[in-house]
């Protein structure tokens, strides 16, 4: 039976000079007495919540800091939509061959922050170029064919906000196989995909008038 080791990354802060809090490694499944990866992340995710003290998540490996020189490996391709799609979705996931996580997320770790929710393919053998990795992830979000998604969600420095509140990891595996990203890229050579002009760019911010009746686009 296959299973692959994952990696884990926390961060504090999304920008490229956040240091790597923790890097934690499992097997998808319960290997030899140790927890599979769906027990971890639920794990880190109920500690932010109790313990007030919310972490980035990634399931790519860094040397020291958040940018795409420090990549050391990606073990799972990510991929974040609005929770309004969660049924269109899971429609198209159910269609899909590859073991994938689904996890409730968010847009930041704030009270207003935008519900979302991450769609993980664990992959048999990690990518170590970035380059590949974005071609796999766009590859994915186009025969997944929902087009708003995340901005930067297609990148390998990708990290994302979970849900804390009500944790939420979904691992579906049944009649599926895990995504060999180096057969992926041969069986889709040629293919174009416009990936990154379909994400969701953030909402703008306003600003209320002084007597609080307009609230104009914040230039």
């Amino acid at each position: 039976m296959i299973d692959p080791t994952l990696v884990i990354s926390l961060f504090a802060i999304r920008t490229k000079k956040a240091l790597v809090k923790c890097t934690h490694t499992a097997n998808v499944y319960d290997s030899l007495g140790n927890a599979p990866m769906q027990d971890i992340l639920l794990s880190y995710i109920e500690n932010m919540r109790d313990t007030n003290s919310p972490r980035y998540l990634t399931f790519t490996s860094y040397k020291r800091n958040h940018k795409k020189d420090d990549i050391l490996q990606c073990s799972a391709i990510m991929l974040e939509y609005p929770y309004s799609k969660k049924q269109q979705l899971e429609e198209r996931l159910a269609q899909l061959p590859f073991t994938h996580y689904q996890i409730d997320t968010q847009a930041d770790f704030d009270n207003n922050a935008e519900a979302r929710i991450l769609v993980s393919f664990p992959m048999v053998n990690p990518i170590y170029e970035p380059r590949d990795y974005t071609r796999v992830a766009s590859l994915l979000w186009d025969e997944i064919g929902i087009d708003a998604h995340t901005k930067g969600d297609i990148s390998s420095t990708f990290l994302f906000a979970p849900y804390v509140v009500r944790p939420k990891v979904l691992f579906r595996d049944a009649d599926r196989h895990f995504l060999d990203y180096e057969e992926y890229l041969r069986d889709n050579r040629g293919h174009w995909v416009d990936a990154k002009h379909r994400e969701e760019k953030p909402a703008p911010a306003f600003v209320k008038s002084d007597d609080g009746l307009f609230s104009f686009p914040e230039l």
